[in-house]
Protein backbone atom coordinates (compact mmCIF):
# COMPACT_ATOMS: atom_id res chain seq x y z
CA UNK A 1 0.00 0.00 0.00
CA UNK A 2 1.18 3.19 -0.90
CA UNK A 3 1.96 5.82 1.86
CA UNK A 4 -0.17 8.58 -0.29
CA UNK A 5 -3.19 5.86 -0.34
CA UNK A 6 -3.59 6.05 3.46
CA UNK A 7 -5.28 9.30 3.97
CA UNK A 8 -7.91 8.17 1.44
CA UNK A 9 -8.36 4.66 3.72
CA UNK A 10 -8.79 7.52 6.64
CA UNK A 11 -11.53 9.54 4.58
CA UNK A 12 -13.56 6.50 3.50
CA UNK A 13 -14.00 5.38 7.41
CA UNK A 14 -14.28 8.41 8.38
CA UNK A 15 -17.52 8.70 5.85
CA UNK A 16 -18.69 4.89 6.70
CA UNK A 17 -19.04 6.03 9.97
CA UNK A 18 -20.58 9.44 9.64
CA UNK A 19 -23.12 7.87 7.69
CA UNK A 20 -23.28 4.85 9.84
CA UNK A 21 -24.04 7.43 13.12
CA UNK A 22 -26.33 8.88 11.67
CA UNK A 23 -28.39 5.80 10.20
CA UNK A 24 -28.46 4.66 13.78
CA UNK A 25 -30.63 8.19 14.86
CA UNK A 26 -33.22 6.60 12.28
CA UNK A 27 -35.17 3.50 11.71
CA UNK A 28 -35.33 1.94 8.00
CA UNK A 29 -38.81 1.92 8.44
CA UNK A 30 -39.16 5.61 9.37
CA UNK A 31 -37.31 6.62 6.18
CA UNK A 32 -39.13 3.97 4.17
CA UNK A 33 -42.25 5.22 5.42
CA UNK A 34 -41.66 9.21 4.40
CA UNK A 35 -41.38 7.92 0.64
CA UNK A 36 -45.72 7.62 0.64
CA UNK A 37 -46.31 9.97 -2.22
CA UNK A 38 -43.83 8.95 -4.46
CA UNK A 39 -46.61 8.39 -7.52
CA UNK A 40 -45.34 8.18 -11.29
CA UNK A 41 -46.07 11.10 -12.26
CA UNK A 42 -43.45 12.71 -9.93
CA UNK A 43 -41.18 9.97 -10.76
CA UNK A 44 -41.30 11.02 -14.57
CA UNK A 45 -41.27 14.26 -13.79
CA UNK A 46 -37.71 13.79 -11.80
CA UNK A 47 -35.85 11.33 -13.89
CA UNK A 48 -36.97 14.22 -17.44
CA UNK A 49 -35.32 17.17 -14.48
CA UNK A 50 -32.43 14.99 -14.07
CA UNK A 51 -31.74 13.78 -17.93
CA UNK A 52 -31.76 17.50 -18.96
CA UNK A 53 -30.01 18.72 -15.96
CA UNK A 54 -26.78 16.57 -17.20
CA UNK A 55 -27.53 17.73 -20.98
CA UNK A 56 -27.23 21.26 -19.76
CA UNK A 57 -23.92 20.63 -18.36
CA UNK A 58 -22.43 18.75 -21.03
CA UNK A 59 -23.37 21.83 -23.46
CA UNK A 60 -21.34 23.77 -21.32
CA UNK A 61 -18.78 22.10 -21.72
CA UNK A 62 -19.26 22.24 -25.25
CA UNK A 63 -19.44 25.80 -25.38
CA UNK A 64 -16.31 26.03 -22.90
CA UNK A 65 -14.11 23.73 -26.42
CA UNK A 66 -15.61 26.20 -28.75
CA UNK A 67 -13.97 28.64 -27.18
CA UNK A 68 -10.70 26.41 -27.85
CA UNK A 69 -11.82 26.38 -31.77
CA UNK A 70 -13.23 22.95 -31.64
CA UNK A 71 -16.86 21.95 -32.47
CA UNK A 72 -17.46 17.93 -31.50
CA UNK A 73 -20.39 16.13 -31.99
CA UNK A 74 -23.13 16.99 -29.01
CA UNK A 75 -24.48 13.15 -28.07
CA UNK A 76 -20.22 12.37 -28.12
CA UNK A 77 -19.64 14.92 -25.15
CA UNK A 78 -22.72 13.53 -23.05
CA UNK A 79 -21.30 10.00 -23.31
CA UNK A 80 -17.81 11.42 -21.64
CA UNK A 81 -19.88 13.92 -19.59
CA UNK A 82 -21.52 10.93 -17.99
CA UNK A 83 -18.47 9.08 -17.87
CA UNK A 84 -16.82 11.31 -15.62
CA UNK A 85 -20.01 12.34 -13.46
CA UNK A 86 -19.26 8.56 -12.95
CA UNK A 87 -16.21 8.14 -11.98
CA UNK A 88 -16.55 11.05 -9.93
CA UNK A 89 -18.93 9.49 -7.66
CA UNK A 90 -17.12 6.97 -6.26
CA UNK A 91 -13.76 8.80 -6.17
CA UNK A 92 -12.66 11.23 -2.99
CA UNK A 93 -12.88 14.86 -3.74
CA UNK A 94 -15.17 17.48 -4.39
CA UNK A 95 -16.49 15.75 -7.32
CA UNK A 96 -13.40 15.46 -9.16
CA UNK A 97 -11.62 12.45 -10.10
CA UNK A 98 -13.26 11.65 -13.39
CA UNK A 99 -11.44 14.02 -15.66
CA UNK A 100 -8.51 12.24 -16.37
CA UNK A 101 -10.70 9.41 -17.77
CA UNK A 102 -13.04 11.96 -19.88
CA UNK A 103 -10.19 13.76 -21.45
CA UNK A 104 -8.59 10.64 -22.37
CA UNK A 105 -11.85 9.87 -23.97
CA UNK A 106 -11.85 13.15 -26.16
CA UNK A 107 -8.30 13.01 -27.02
CA UNK A 108 -8.56 9.68 -28.71
CA UNK A 109 -12.03 10.22 -30.30
CA UNK A 110 -11.00 13.55 -32.06
CA UNK A 111 -7.49 13.45 -31.55
CA UNK A 112 -7.03 17.16 -29.16
CA UNK A 113 -3.90 16.81 -27.27
CA UNK A 114 -4.45 15.65 -24.04
CA UNK A 115 -3.63 18.91 -21.76
CA UNK A 116 -5.87 20.87 -23.99
CA UNK A 117 -8.69 18.53 -23.82
CA UNK A 118 -8.22 17.98 -19.61
CA UNK A 119 -7.47 21.89 -19.64
CA UNK A 120 -11.72 22.51 -20.81
CA UNK A 121 -12.85 19.94 -18.42
CA UNK A 122 -10.80 21.81 -15.73
CA UNK A 123 -12.33 25.29 -16.91
CA UNK A 124 -15.45 23.53 -16.49
CA UNK A 125 -15.03 22.31 -13.30
CA UNK A 126 -14.30 25.15 -11.86
CA UNK A 127 -17.00 26.89 -13.11
CA UNK A 128 -19.24 24.54 -11.29
CA UNK A 129 -17.28 24.60 -8.20
CA UNK A 130 -17.78 28.40 -7.56
CA UNK A 131 -21.14 28.70 -8.67
CA UNK A 132 -22.04 25.84 -6.36
CA UNK A 133 -20.12 27.50 -3.49
CA UNK A 134 -22.26 30.99 -4.65
CA UNK A 135 -25.36 29.28 -4.17
CA UNK A 136 -24.14 27.91 -0.72
CA UNK A 137 -23.05 31.17 0.50
CA UNK A 138 -26.62 32.81 -0.56
CA UNK A 139 -28.52 29.99 1.23
CA UNK A 140 -26.49 30.76 4.21
CA UNK A 141 -27.63 34.47 3.79
CA UNK A 142 -30.98 33.71 3.67
CA UNK A 143 -30.70 31.54 6.31
CA UNK A 144 -29.65 33.75 8.80
CA UNK A 145 -32.04 36.13 7.63
CA UNK A 146 -35.28 33.95 7.39
CA UNK A 147 -34.67 31.20 10.27
CA UNK A 148 -33.32 31.54 13.87
CA UNK A 149 -30.27 28.79 14.47
CA UNK A 150 -28.39 28.06 17.42
CA UNK A 151 -25.03 30.00 17.51
CA UNK A 152 -23.22 26.76 17.30
CA UNK A 153 -24.56 26.07 13.83
CA UNK A 154 -24.94 29.66 13.04
CA UNK A 155 -20.75 29.66 13.34
CA UNK A 156 -20.18 26.65 11.61
CA UNK A 157 -21.94 27.54 8.43
CA UNK A 158 -20.02 31.24 8.77
CA UNK A 159 -16.96 29.71 8.95
CA UNK A 160 -17.21 27.74 5.80
CA UNK A 161 -19.12 29.55 3.57
CA UNK A 162 -16.30 32.56 4.81
CA UNK A 163 -13.71 30.51 3.69
CA UNK A 164 -15.91 29.70 0.28
CA UNK A 165 -16.37 33.61 -0.43
CA UNK A 166 -12.23 34.07 0.01
CA UNK A 167 -11.31 31.74 -2.75
CA UNK A 168 -13.81 32.31 -4.80
CA UNK A 169 -13.62 35.74 -4.62
CA UNK A 170 -9.42 35.51 -5.11
CA UNK A 171 -10.00 32.68 -7.73
CA UNK A 172 -12.42 35.32 -10.00
CA UNK A 173 -10.01 37.93 -9.66
CA UNK A 174 -7.28 36.60 -10.64
CA UNK A 175 -8.60 35.12 -13.39
CA UNK A 176 -10.20 38.02 -14.69
CA UNK A 177 -6.50 40.01 -14.62
CA UNK A 178 -4.89 37.17 -16.56
CA UNK A 179 -2.94 35.82 -13.72
CA UNK A 180 -2.10 32.00 -11.93
CA UNK A 181 -4.03 31.09 -9.48
CA UNK A 182 -3.04 27.36 -8.49
CA UNK A 183 0.53 27.59 -9.07
CA UNK A 184 1.67 30.66 -7.18
CA UNK A 185 -0.58 28.45 -4.02
CA UNK A 186 1.84 25.63 -5.58
CA UNK A 187 4.87 27.36 -4.65
CA UNK A 188 3.66 28.71 -1.42
CA UNK A 189 2.95 25.77 0.06
CA UNK A 190 6.20 24.19 -1.59
CA UNK A 191 4.09 21.40 -3.20
CA UNK A 192 6.05 22.01 -6.55
CA UNK A 193 8.70 20.63 -4.15
CA UNK A 194 7.72 17.11 -4.10
CA UNK A 195 9.60 14.97 -7.13
CA UNK A 196 5.79 13.60 -8.72
CA UNK A 197 4.51 17.71 -9.14
CA UNK A 198 7.96 18.62 -9.44
CA UNK A 199 8.39 16.90 -12.39
CA UNK A 200 5.43 17.93 -14.14
CA UNK A 201 5.70 21.82 -12.59
CA UNK A 202 6.13 23.44 -16.74
CA UNK A 203 3.34 21.27 -17.59
CA UNK A 204 1.01 22.72 -14.85
CA UNK A 205 2.01 26.19 -15.07
CA UNK A 206 1.25 25.61 -19.56
CA UNK A 207 -2.20 24.12 -18.59
CA UNK A 208 -3.15 27.24 -16.16
CA UNK A 209 -2.22 29.44 -19.05
CA UNK A 210 -5.13 27.99 -20.91
CA UNK A 211 -7.29 28.27 -17.93
CA UNK A 212 -6.48 31.83 -17.40
CA UNK A 213 -7.05 32.31 -21.45
CA UNK A 214 -10.80 31.78 -20.97
CA UNK A 215 -11.39 33.47 -18.39
CA UNK A 216 -9.72 36.78 -19.41
CA UNK A 217 -10.05 36.87 -23.09
CA UNK A 218 -12.74 34.21 -23.89
CA UNK A 219 -15.39 36.74 -22.15
CA UNK A 220 -18.03 35.66 -24.72
CA UNK A 221 -17.94 32.23 -23.91
CA UNK A 222 -17.51 32.62 -20.60
CA UNK A 223 -20.96 34.17 -20.58
CA UNK A 224 -22.57 31.52 -22.48
CA UNK A 225 -20.98 28.83 -20.03
CA UNK A 226 -22.51 30.85 -16.63
CA UNK A 227 -25.71 31.38 -18.68
CA UNK A 228 -26.12 27.81 -19.35
CA UNK A 229 -24.62 27.20 -15.46
CA UNK A 230 -28.08 29.12 -14.55
CA UNK A 231 -29.95 27.48 -16.54
CA UNK A 232 -28.70 24.26 -15.19
CA UNK A 233 -29.75 25.58 -11.71
CA UNK A 234 -33.27 26.53 -12.36
CA UNK A 235 -33.94 22.77 -14.00
CA UNK A 236 -32.16 21.55 -10.27
CA UNK A 237 -35.51 23.66 -8.68
CA UNK A 238 -37.61 21.44 -10.66
CA UNK A 239 -35.54 18.17 -10.14
CA UNK A 240 -36.10 18.93 -6.05
CA UNK A 241 -39.11 20.07 -6.08
CA UNK A 242 -40.21 16.62 -7.91
CA UNK A 243 -38.12 14.72 -5.63
CA UNK A 244 -39.59 16.14 -2.20
CA UNK A 245 -43.32 15.71 -3.81
CA UNK A 246 -41.95 11.83 -3.60
CA UNK A 247 -42.38 13.49 0.57
CA UNK A 248 -45.54 14.86 0.39
CA UNK A 249 -43.81 18.03 0.95
CA UNK A 250 -45.08 20.65 -1.78
CA UNK A 251 -41.70 23.51 -0.82
CA UNK A 252 -41.69 26.77 -1.82
CA UNK A 253 -38.71 27.83 -4.56
CA UNK A 254 -36.58 29.56 -1.20
CA UNK A 255 -37.03 26.11 0.80
CA UNK A 256 -35.92 24.31 -2.42
CA UNK A 257 -32.89 26.99 -3.13
CA UNK A 258 -31.98 26.16 0.23
CA UNK A 259 -32.13 22.25 0.15
CA UNK A 260 -30.16 21.93 -3.47
CA UNK A 261 -27.50 24.71 -2.05
CA UNK A 262 -26.87 22.36 1.05
CA UNK A 263 -26.24 19.14 -1.06
CA UNK A 264 -24.31 21.28 -3.18
CA UNK A 265 -21.98 22.22 0.20
CA UNK A 266 -21.72 18.64 0.52
CA UNK A 267 -19.98 17.59 -2.12
CA UNK A 268 -17.71 19.57 -1.43
CA UNK A 269 -15.70 18.04 1.04
CA UNK A 270 -13.08 15.71 0.18
CA UNK A 271 -15.64 12.28 1.46
CA UNK A 272 -15.88 9.72 -0.86
CA UNK A 273 -19.27 9.47 -1.89
CA UNK A 274 -20.18 11.99 0.89
CA UNK A 275 -20.66 9.33 2.95
CA UNK A 276 -22.16 11.16 5.89
CA UNK A 277 -22.04 14.77 4.55
CA UNK A 278 -24.98 14.48 2.38
CA UNK A 279 -26.78 12.80 4.91
CA UNK A 280 -25.52 15.13 8.00
CA UNK A 281 -26.36 18.11 5.39
CA UNK A 282 -29.90 17.08 4.61
CA UNK A 283 -30.76 16.73 8.18
CA UNK A 284 -29.47 20.26 9.06
CA UNK A 285 -31.65 22.26 6.55
CA UNK A 286 -34.56 20.26 7.18
CA UNK A 287 -34.59 20.64 10.62
CA UNK A 288 -34.16 24.36 9.68
CA UNK A 289 -37.11 24.30 7.74
CA UNK A 290 -39.35 22.19 10.14
CA UNK A 291 -39.52 19.34 7.92
CA UNK A 292 -39.30 15.56 8.78
CA UNK A 293 -35.38 14.76 9.38
CA UNK A 294 -36.32 11.37 8.18
CA UNK A 295 -37.42 12.70 5.27
CA UNK A 296 -33.71 14.36 4.57
CA UNK A 297 -32.74 10.96 5.13
CA UNK A 298 -34.68 9.88 2.53
CA UNK A 299 -33.88 12.70 0.31
CA UNK A 300 -30.68 11.70 0.60
CA UNK A 301 -31.74 8.30 -0.51
CA UNK A 302 -33.13 9.61 -3.58
CA UNK A 303 -29.82 11.25 -4.61
CA UNK A 304 -27.89 8.33 -3.74
CA UNK A 305 -29.80 6.39 -6.02
CA UNK A 306 -29.91 8.87 -8.89
CA UNK A 307 -26.05 8.83 -8.38
CA UNK A 308 -25.46 5.45 -8.63
CA UNK A 309 -27.74 4.56 -11.96
CA UNK A 310 -26.03 8.02 -12.99
CA UNK A 311 -22.62 6.25 -12.20
CA UNK A 312 -23.89 2.76 -13.85
CA UNK A 313 -24.54 4.39 -17.35
CA UNK A 314 -20.97 5.86 -17.23
CA UNK A 315 -18.88 2.76 -16.56
CA UNK A 316 -21.55 0.85 -18.79
CA UNK A 317 -20.44 3.49 -21.44
CA UNK A 318 -16.58 3.08 -20.48
CA UNK A 319 -17.05 -0.31 -20.88
CA UNK A 320 -18.29 -0.25 -23.80
CA UNK A 321 -15.81 2.03 -25.34
CA UNK A 322 -13.04 -0.65 -24.08
CA UNK A 323 -15.08 -2.97 -26.19
CA UNK A 324 -14.31 -0.88 -28.88
CA UNK A 325 -11.01 0.09 -28.22
CA UNK A 326 -9.53 -3.65 -28.48
CA UNK A 327 -12.23 -4.66 -31.78
CA UNK A 328 -10.03 -1.67 -33.36
CA UNK A 329 -7.13 -2.85 -32.15
CA UNK A 330 -8.35 -6.82 -33.25
CA UNK A 331 -9.16 -5.18 -36.39
CA UNK A 332 -5.99 -3.14 -37.06
CA UNK A 333 -3.87 -6.92 -36.21
CA UNK A 334 -6.01 -8.12 -39.09
CA UNK A 335 -5.04 -5.67 -41.35
CA UNK A 336 -1.58 -6.33 -40.99
CA UNK A 337 -2.20 -9.97 -40.90
CA UNK A 338 -3.68 -10.02 -44.00
CA UNK A 339 -0.88 -7.73 -45.25
CA UNK A 340 2.00 -9.69 -44.29
CA UNK A 341 -0.18 -12.65 -45.78
CA UNK A 342 -0.43 -11.11 -48.83
CA UNK A 343 3.56 -10.07 -49.20
CA UNK A 344 4.10 -13.58 -48.30
CA UNK A 345 2.30 -14.54 -50.69
CA UNK A 346 3.63 -13.05 -53.77
CA UNK A 347 7.21 -14.07 -52.49
CA UNK A 348 5.74 -17.64 -52.85
CA UNK A 349 4.47 -17.06 -55.73
CA UNK A 350 7.97 -15.16 -56.90
CA UNK A 351 10.48 -17.83 -55.67
CA UNK A 352 8.83 -21.15 -56.92
CA UNK A 353 9.32 -19.49 -60.51
CA UNK A 354 12.50 -18.63 -59.43
CA UNK A 355 13.41 -22.43 -58.85
CA UNK A 356 11.79 -23.67 -61.61
CA UNK A 357 13.76 -21.41 -63.96
CA UNK A 358 16.78 -22.95 -62.42
CA UNK A 359 15.44 -26.49 -62.27
CA UNK A 360 14.67 -26.11 -65.83
CA UNK A 361 18.17 -24.35 -66.50
CA UNK A 362 19.95 -27.15 -65.09
CA UNK A 363 17.73 -29.70 -67.08
CA UNK A 364 19.03 -28.43 -70.21
CA UNK A 365 22.45 -28.03 -69.04
CA UNK A 366 22.35 -31.70 -68.01
CA UNK A 367 20.77 -32.86 -71.81
CA UNK A 368 23.34 -30.87 -73.88
CA UNK A 369 25.76 -33.03 -72.08
CA UNK A 370 26.22 -36.28 -72.98
CA UNK A 371 27.68 -38.71 -70.37
CA UNK A 372 31.31 -40.03 -71.17
CA UNK A 373 32.39 -43.52 -72.22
Amino acid sequence: MKKGNWWIILLVLFGFGSLFFILSKFSIREVIGTFHAASPWFVVGYIIAVTLIMSSLAWRWKVILMSQGHKYRFFDLLRYKIVGYGVNFVTPGPRVGGEPVQATLLSRRYGIPFDKALSSIVIDKTIELWTSGLFFILGVVLVFFRFALPKDLMWLLATISGVFAILMVWFIVKMLQGKAFFTPIMRVTRINKIPFVAHYERKLVQFERLIVRFYDRDKKYFGYAILVSFISWILMFFEYYFAMQFFGYSITPLQTFLIFSFVGAAYLFPIPLAMGVLEAAQISVFNILGINPAAGVGLAMVIRFKDVIWSGIGFFILFLHSLSSKKAMIVEAMKESIEDASLLKEIDVVEPDRANGLDSSHGRKSHSRSPPH
